[in-house]
């Protein structure tokens, strides 16, 4: 099989896995499991079979005390408050608002490039960062009062975090492994929702075998599969075509939530997730940089 198709195949599961995850969620949420439980899970499982694939790829584990508390900020305080958010917004709005209103983050990844690396403001870019804002007004529409405002802010929050996060991760990718720094991220943030979650009295296992099904879902499909699809991916057709390709996730997200729980946007709306995801588009071409 053509290896550049391999790694279209590998970046379009990479992003439909990530867009499957607020349908996990809300399934996960039927059974009454708590935000800390199954993140907790998550990030658990995830740090197994990331350790597992180091293993099997026999891939060099080599970090300085630096690096080392890197991963953790990252993992264990801006991983972990992103998907918090995250997943807390999954309560309040439907699957494809969720991930429509969190596709605002490669635009913000662009405003704090701006801001913090200096980054130049060319003419491209402003397009880019005026049709996702048109395209989030259009997306939120005339009945923002409809919508749960904590929902909203959650999603949002969840965006801005993860652009700081990425700024962050982007830092350490450069000396480290891609995998390896995923499968630390994975350890420390498990390691801090387990606190979080014995802290607060939020983490139980008393649900029903039946949802241990979305929860592997979310950790094989969302999380595993995702994050190595996406690095592998990058490895055979580059950050710029992996970047663009990886915009059909709120489109997979928007496609099953409409199928499995009758989620509808409005003519409107549907104009305003296209001027999301072409921003999100021009934003990378003009950058030339992975954004997720």
């Amino acid at each position: 099989m053509n290896n550049y198709f391999v790694g279209i195949m590998l970046v379009l599961a990479s992003a439909s896995g990530f867009g499957l995850m607020p349908i996990f969620t809300k399934f996960v949420y039927q059974d009454g499991v708590s935000t800390l439980t199954v993140l907790f899970l998550r990030f658990f499982f995830a740090a197994i079979f990331f350790f597992i694939l180091l293993m099997v790829t026999k891939t060099e584990v080599r970090l300085s005390y630096r690096l080392l508390f890197g991963t953790l900020l990252v993992g264990g305080v801006f991983y972990m408050v992103q998907s918090i958010l995250y997943f807390n917004s999954v309560h309040y709005l439907t699957a494809s608002m969720v991930n429509l209103l969190f596709y605002a983050y490669p635009a913000m990844v662009t405003i704090l490039a701006i801001v913090v690396n200096k980054e130049p403001l060319h003419r491209n870019v402003v397009l880019a960062l005026m049709a996702s804002l048109i395209g989030l007004v259009l997306v939120l529409g005339s009945g923002f009062s409809g919508l749960h405002k904590i929902g909203v802010l959650s999603a949002l929050g969840a965006a801005l975090v993860y652009a700081i996060y990425i700024l962050i991760s982007n830092l350490l990718v450069k000396e480290v492994s891609p995998i390896v720094t995923s499968t630390f991220v994975a350890m420390f943030a498990s390691f801090s929702l387990l606190i979080a979650g014995l802290a607060t009295d939020s983490i139980s296992f008393d649900f029903s075998t039946t949802t241990w099904f979305p929860i592997m879902g979310i950790v094989l499909f969302s999380t595993v599969l995702a994050i190595y699809g996406l690095f592998k991916g990058l490895e055979i057709i580059g950050p710029t075509k992996a970047a663009i390709l990886s915009t059909i996730e709120p489109l997979v997200t928007i496609l099953f939530g409409a199928l499995l729980f009758m989620d509808h946007l409005s003519p409107i709306q549907w104009f305003g997730a296209a001027l999301v995801i072409l921003g999100a588009v021009m934003v990378t071409k003009a950058r030339g940089q992975i954004t997720k």
